[in-house]
């Protein structure tokens, strides 16, 4: 088990960093970095068992690479990619099931991040926005979500038939929603 608790206390500035006087710790000198936090959420939910995300990350095989776990690595890197630190832009994974490392980690808005979240473990049908409506015959509800609107598109007799109607309606709408594939095609 890995341990990231940095506790820093009162570092004096030292330049562009940080530095603590003996006897501290940790002598990184990256707690007061903008990036600090970052570091530490993503260290904690996929090691820390009692972080309240770990079951999503950690407790699903979610790691981070290696390198990264030295903070001065991962501040590097972090700071070339498109919006670091921008003003509603936080850490994402660019595949939800990869781990954080080179080239699947970016900094996106809260939409984006939302877009490419996988799908509910509530979701009985394998497909976003589709939900089954239990009734006499079982039927297929297509709904789409976008900047805090529901829409709901229609009810089907089959998944694909809603798949193929949500899919057409985010085309037609312009929505930046993924098309959702069956059996590896596109559905439109």
């Amino acid at each position: 088990m890995y341990m990231f608790a940095y506790i820093c206390i009162m570092g004096f500035k030292k330049g562009n960093k940080y530095a603590f006087k003996k006897g501290h710790k940790f002598k990184h000198g990256y707690c007061y970095h903008p990036a600090y936090r970052t570091h530490i959420g993503m260290m904690a939910r996929c090691y820390n068992t009692k972080a309240n995300a770990y079951d999503l990350y950690g407790g699903r095989g979610i790691e981070v690479w290696k390198e990264w776990h030295d903070i001065a690595v991962f501040i590097a890197y972090a700071e070339q990619l498109p919006n670091y630190l921008k003003e509603g832009y936080t850490l994402d994974r660019i595949d939800g099931d990869g781990n954080y490392e080179p080239n699947n980690i970016r900094f996106a808005d809260k939409l984006t991040q939302v877009l490419n979240s996988r799908i509910s473990k509530t979701n009985k049908t394998g497909y976003k926005g589709v939900s089954i409506q239990k009734g006499k015959t079982i039927r297929y509800n297509a709904n789409v979500c976008y900047k805090h609107k529901h829409t709901h598109i229609g009810t089907f007799g089959t998944i694909i038939e809603a798949v193929k109607a949500r899919n057409q309606f985010i085309v037609d709408n312009g929505f930046p929603h993924k098309i959702q594939e069956i059996d590896n095609k596109s559905v439109l």
